[in-house]
């Protein structure tokens, strides 16, 4: 959300113009998808891409478009806290999953393979615009989220 606010193409006149025009935020992905799906809503925009198209492989009709004047992609990030009680195994797991299989698995799923190496089964991150985004501090992200939810008549 913050990287379609703060570019010059969009900003929240964005976000304004998409309540105007009844959009709503339904929640979490399949709740946001499933409505399309189904044919209640016409579209869904947001993280979906990867749901869309599995669903779309499994015959559902529908289409992923990504805009010409770019878009943001968020990138799903792995980690092992300080605290963990089982440092040893969650690194055994980080390195699999980063592994040729692993990221092998992670494309099947119709995710963005981390690994270069690795085909994607869908447009890759060469292959689609992305927007440049700035990193923003705790403070700015919270402020981005209180609009939102203000413009979007959100509680």
């Amino acid at each position: 959300m913050s990287g379609l606010v703060s570019h010059k193409s969009y900003g929240w006149k964005l976000f304004e113009g998409l309540k105007t025009n009844g959009a709503l935020v339904p929640g979490a992905n399949a709740q946001a998808l499933n409505p399309v799906l189904q044919g209640a809503r016409a579209a869904v925009m947001g993280a979906v891409d990867y749901i869309a198209l599995g669903a779309r492989e499994k015959g559902e009709g529908i289409e992923v478009i990504y805009p010409a004047s770019g878009t943001v992609l968020e990138a799903r990030p792995a980690m092992i806290l300080q605290s963990s009680k089982n440092a040893d195994n969650a690194k055994r797991f980080i390195d699999y999953i980063l592994s040729q299989e692993g990221q092998a698995l992670v494309a099947d799923t119709y995710l963005l393979p981390a690994r270069t190496d690795i085909k994607a089964k869908r447009a890759g991150w060469a292959d689609i615009k992305l927007l440049d985004q700035q990193a923003s501090s705790e403070q700015e992200r919270l402020a981005t989220l209180q609009r939102f939810k203000s413009v979007m008549g959100l509680k």
